[in-house]
């Protein structure tokens, strides 16, 4: 059955015929459409749905305006509890790193501001951010990115952060500075065994960045998809990993980070659609505001570059 012929036989029945049916519908249309779609309905139907003069519903049409009417009747409150509902439903991917750090706290500050916000999490990988915006599966999503993204998708930087090289806490050096001095060969490459994500990862792909830009060549030893597993390996002394320095968090007992100044940063990054809806907007500009607290003021960098010197 064509669902306008059901929506105007409901109205034809709630108000007792065509006419008062036109007049009380929320769109404009003509007696005559109303009566031909009607008689389609009921060739359809191979039945009369209601008399003309007077106006009455036969059974069938008794029997079809019942099944129909409660479905027609809610549309409206319908429409509001949806409107409500995505006012207050925020979508949302991350990578793991943010998901597992910073958004905890981040989310229970928002909820106390709004108590009846909703938030769906998703863990997501870099390549399947614009993907998920633009079929709607998420309304924003934050990580670390590499290269652009389409021009309906509005990215805003929220901080960088310094690669780095995560070593057991008794590792003889102190600098990225004086791992080059001990462990760069003569042909650029080092000899210290490299524990890294895969290839296509943000971070190993930023982190060969930078040792191109440097002149300097590392193969990768053991391969791992966690950065959990890197410390593990770490930890057990099968060599030196590939890490990044997250604000506010230490790493593990047993273990420390050199950061690797010269090299790229890393981009983490909010990608939301151009027309957000309201809520994104305000979370958007609570994780601005979040962040901050991570951003290293003008004399608090300039003191790390004297002490780094």
């Amino acid at each position: 059955m064509n669902v306008h012929h059901l929506e105007l036989f409901y109205y034809v029945a709630r108000f007792g015929g065509i006419t008062a049916a036109v007049r009380n519908m929320p769109y404009g249309i003509q007696q005559p459409s109303v009566s031909a779609q009607i008689g389609r309905l009921e060739k359809e139907l191979g039945v009369i749905l209601f008399s003309r003069r007077p106006f009455e519903l036969t059974p069938e049409g008794v029997l079809l305006y019942e099944r129909i009417r409660p479905f027609f009747t809610q549309l409206p409150d319908l429409a509001d509890e949806i409107r409500q509902e995505g006012a207050l439903h925020l979508k949302m991917g991350a990578c793991p790193s943010v998901l597992r750090n910073h958004l905890p706290a981040l989310m229970l500050a928002m909820k106390a501001k709004k108590p009846g916000l909703r938030i769906s999490l998703r863990e997501i990988q870099m390549d399947e951010i614009a993907d998920h915006l633009v079929k709607q599966i998420a309304d924003i999503s934050v990580g670390a990115v590499l290269g652009s993204f389409p021009q309906s998708l509005r990215v805003d930087e929220l901080i960088k952060v310094p690669l780095a090289l995560l070593v057991q806490e008794d590792f003889p050096l102190q600098t990225w500075k004086q791992v080059l001095t001990r462990h760069k060969q003569k042909d650029g490459s080092m000899d210290l065994p490299l524990i890294a994500p895969p290839p296509q990862s943000v971070i190993t792909r930023r982190f060969h960045e930078g040792l191109t830009l440097s002149g300097l060549a590392w193969e990768t030893e053991v391969e791992v998809g966690n950065f959990d597993v890197i410390r593990d390996y770490v930890k057990h002394g099968f060599g030196v990993g590939i890490s990044v320095v997250i604000p506010g968090v230490n790493p593990p007992p047993g273990l420390r980070q050199i950061p690797i100044k010269d090299f790229p940063p890393v981009r983490v990054v909010a990608v939301y659609r151009r027309d957000p809806k309201p809520v994104v907007a305000w979370f958007v500009s609570e994780l601005k505001n979040f962040v901050k607290q991570y951003i290293p003021t003008t004399s608090e960098r300039k003191a790390a570059h004297a002490k780094r010197d």
